[in-house]
């Protein structure tokens, strides 16, 4: 199941970012962490805590604990939602600041990382691809910090 999932979410976020370049929605992802050009130990620890640490407690929480209380209680789909909006809802409160470019992506990949949990009957399949995801977005964001020749520098 990861096999699929992890491109499904790069997919999606893929998608959904490239429409919200299209309607003028973009966001400059880099500008909201604290990473400092050249500063290899602190971008590896922030790559480690961002792209381990935080999925594996995240999908503990949302797609283990929030989906599997509302599975019990409404329609799988439906406990699929609306975890997802939750995991949108922390994400716009904490990383994002509100930008509805994050919230649509992670509403998104928080709709495909709950189907994952649904199909799978398990957290480990989204847990890998909420990783892989993380791995490759802040791979993306510390290229843009560290070579800022290549147009993605913080604004």
């Amino acid at each position: 199941m990861s096999v699929i999932a992890v491109p499904a979410v790069l997919a999606v976020n893929l998608v959904v970012g490239v429409i919200a370049v299209l309607v003028g929605a973009s966001h400059n992802q880099a500008a909201l962490f604290p990473i400092q050009a050249g500063d290899t130990a602190g971008q590896v620890a922030f790559l480690v805590v961002a792209a381990l640490i935080v999925p594996f407690a995240e999908e503990v929480l949302f797609r283990g604990y929030v989906y599997g209380r509302l599975a019990g209680l409404v329609r799988p789909t439906i406990a699929v939602v609306l975890s997802a909006a939750l995991f949108a809802g922390a994400h716009t409160w904490s990383a994002s600041t509100g930008s509805i470019t994050l919230v649509m992506q992670t509403f998104a990949m928080g709709l495909v990382l709950g189907w994952v949990r649904q199909q799978s009957q398990s957290i480990f399949p989204s847990m890998i691809a909420h990783a892989g995801n993380n791995a490759f977005a802040l791979t993306l964001v510390l290229s843009c910090v560290n070579h800022p020749e290549l147009g993605c520098a913080r604004t």
